[in-house]
């Protein structure tokens, strides 16, 4: 109210008067008439400065800046740890892009090195090569001086004392001319070294020490050469080895294979063999069972025809009774005419009857005697030939039975023969994957000496500052304190890579026995016990 009572006077309108009359809508409208605190302005000695109070609904509340302050603490931690990570890479980055640069720097300063002793040995060589050609020269120019001077004849000679005296002369002419080309020699040399790359006198033990190094590297590597000429060796005997005990276990499998076919053939013809015998037997049993009803019918004939011959005597006797009676009893004339010729018809007849029957019974019997003997004899000769028959057979299945076990015992002989080659070949393979690492890792050392390279941590400090100035500008930016890498050989590494792919060979034979047992020297695979021999032709 301050604020407006200020200005000019409020006329008081019913509208106004309606507002006052009204207390909260007036509380309403002083809070939003009234200015807040931060409006007031102070004037500053440089800038308008608010006032410092503040209202509640400015105030932001804990929970939502703890939270903003934490996201933002982690925001700034995550990136300060892709900081560190990009810094790493880069330095790591950068150091392998010194170290190559180093490798190679290296490299081609020993390639230089052997290039620049390559080049002297060929002048040295050269060089001997004259002075040998002006030494044979001049040689011959004394020995043609001296027949034409010095040479005495037989005729004109003095004494041996005078002869003797000629030598010696050309003896130290010779010798003072030796000394003179050797000293032309020496000078030589020193002109030559003093063209090559000259090492400070702080190097000279470091130099003796290289040399050392170089000379025990190369013989390590010329033992490890012939180490390995001579495995290649005997892994050449043992392929051949190998390759003639797959032609053996070969050729014995084809006889396996025939071995089998003919035991089969054999179980066959053994089968077909009792097939044909129980065929015999049935034959022999059924003609057993005939011969056996034959002779019951043979027998039950006999037996009725004995039983039939009291018979028919008891009734000839009865006729022969009744003929007598009937002539003495009187009867009518013509019953006795019918009478008496109906007698001698049956008188007539009754002979020849009985003899009829008796020669028929006769001749069955005698039927029936050759068909006894007949059956008899057909038995006799099938039983022969049916106990020839099961003899052969016996024989066979023998023969068959001890084939078969004399063919079991050399397939036995023969699977513990290679059941032995087989744990020897697995021994060997454990032994060879030894010696193939061992190759591997010292191939890999060489190639490590012969590229050089800064990967190798050293005790040493990376430079050392001396007193000598003149030394360090020689040398240049890069200097080394410690002995550099030693050179072990002159070949390249793709003659080694190649020489590596070469060797590799898997050695099976006689002499792998040797690979796992704790053999020193050279004569690692020479000796180691036998393989078994062959089996022999079968039997």
């Amino acid at each position: 109210m301050s604020s407006l009572s200020v200005g000019r006077k409020l006329s008081l309108s019913p509208h106004i008067l309606e507002l006052l009359a009204l207390p909260c809508c007036l509380e309403e409208l002083e809070a939003d008439c009234r200015p807040s605190i931060s409006d007031d302005l102070k004037v500053g000695y440089f800038i308008t400065d608010h006032a410092t109070q503040t209202d509640i609904k400015e105030i932001i509340e804990l929970k939502e800046l703890t939270t903003t302050t934490q996201a933002l603490v982690q925001f700034t931690d995550s990136i300060q740890e892709d900081f560190m990570i990009y810094k790493n890479i880069l330095q790591a980055q950068y150091e392998e892009k010194i170290q190559e640069q180093a490798s190679n720097l290296c490299r081609q300063i020993n390639d230089r090195l052997r290039d620049i002793e390559a080049f002297h040995k060929q002048k040295e060589v050269k060089i001997r090569q004259s002075y040998q050609q002006q030494l044979c020269d001049a040689l011959a120019v004394l020995r043609v001086d001296y027949e034409k001077n010095y040479r005495i004849q037989e005729d004109t000679d003095s004494s041996l004392a005078a002869s003797w005296k000629v030598l010696i002369k050309t003896l130290q002419e010779k010798e003072s001319k030796i000394q003179k080309l050797e000293a032309e020699l020496q000078e030589y040399q020193e002109n030559e070294d003093t063209k090559m790359i000259i090492f400070d006198n702080d190097d000279d033990n470091e130099k003796n020490m290289l040399e050392k190094e170089n000379e025990d590297f190369r013989e390590e590597v010329s033992r490890l050469l012939d180490r390995i000429s001579h495995l290649e060796e005997s892994l050449k005997r043992s392929e051949k080895e190998n390759n003639k005990l797959d032609k053996e276990v070969r050729g014995m499998q084809l006889k396996m294979e025939k071995d089998e076919k003919t035991v089969q053939k054999l179980i066959e013809a053994q089968e077909k063999i009792k097939m044909e015998l129980e065929k015999e037997r049935s034959l022999n049993q059924s003609m057993l069972k005939e011969q056996k009803d034959i002779e019951t019918k043979v027998e039950k004939k006999l037996s009725d025809l004995k039983e039939k011959i009291p018979a028919l005597k008891e009734k000839d006797t009865k006729k022969k009774e009744t003929v007598k009676s009937g002539s003495e009893i009187t009867v009518p004339h013509e019953s006795r005419e019918s009478q008496k010729g109906y007698h001698k018809q049956q008188q007539k007849k009754s002979p020849s009857y009985k003899e009829a029957e008796k020669r028929a019974l006769l001749a069955e019997i005698e039927k029936l005697k050759i068909s006894e003997d007949q059956e008899k004899q057909h038995i006799q000769r099938y039983w022969s030939e049916f106990l020839r028959h099961s003899f052969n057979s016996i024989n066979i299945l023998t023969f068959c039975g001890f084939f078969y076990f004399s063919l079991k015992n050399e397939v036995e002989q023969i699977n513990r023969s290679w059941a032995k080659k087989f744990q020897i070949l697995k021994k060997s393979l454990h032994a060879i994957k030894d010696e193939m690492f061992l190759r591997h890792t010292l191939y890999r050392q060489a190639a490590a000496f012969n590229h050089a390279s800064l990967n190798q941590p050293y005790a040493v400090p990376l430079y050392i500052e001396t007193g000598a100035r003149q030394i360090n500008e020689r040398r240049g930016g890069l200097y080394f304190p410690f002995s550099p890498l030693p050179q072990i050989r002159s070949e390249s590494t793709a003659a080694m890579e190649e020489t590596d792919l070469n060797i590799v060979k898997i050695p099976t034979g006689t002499e792998m026995c040797c690979l796992y047992e704790d053999v020193s020297g050279d004569e690692e695979f020479v000796g180691g016990p036998p393989f078994p021999s062959p089996p022999s032709t079968l039997t």
